[in-house]
């Protein structure tokens, strides 16, 4: 799985069949949260 998510796919993790979490590389959570600062303060 990890080495799926550094290639940069989601790995989508599920409990039961049913959605819980989902796993990215740490460039693709860097670039989420850059975005997601950015919108917040404008």
């Amino acid at each position: 799985m990890i080495t799926v998510a550094e290639r940069g796919e989601a790995v989508h993790i599920t409990r039961r069949g049913k959605p819980v979490a989902v796993l990215i590389s740490e460039n693709e959570y860097l670039r989420l949260r850059e975005a997601g600062e950015r919108a917040k303060f404008g």
